[in-house]
């Protein structure tokens, strides 16, 4: 089975400078597991190897900054897949992503959750 789950990050500046705003993405993932809890598994294991600065080169309005793991949106099956080897498909291929910006570190993780925020879509 394949499933997309839409994985929450932001970037947040590693010299505790208040921050008005936040860099946030939505990477969308396709996962190749057999159930709905491995995907899930697999989305959040994503999400975490995903966290860190780039090795220090992560600058972010001229601070340095590192990328932190705000949690899974969401995850849905992929019940038509037209032209895809699922045989030779890897485990997790990154199909897309959103770039938002958000005012509070409240209301990244409440987009993590699902839930209803004011964002500005960046890109």
């Amino acid at each position: 089975m394949v499933f997309i789950a839409h994985i929450i990050i932001y970037s947040i500046n590693k010299n505790e400078i208040k921050q008005d705003v936040y860099s946030v993405f939505e990477n969308i993932v396709a996962i190749k597991a057999t159930s709905y809890e491995e995907a899930v598994a697999a989305a959040e294991a994503e999400g975490k190897d995903s966290e860190g600065d780039d090795s220090n080169s992560l600058i972010v309005d001229g601070q340095p900054a590192k990328w932190v793991f705000a949690g899974v949106r969401k995850i849905i099956e992929c019940r038509k897949i037209y032209d895809v080897k699922i045989d030779n498909m890897t485990n997790i291929i990154e199909i897309s992503y959103n770039e938002y910006i958000l005012k509070s570190l409240d209301k990244i993780y409440e987009l993590a959750k699902g839930g209803q925020v004011d964002l500005t879509y960046y890109m």
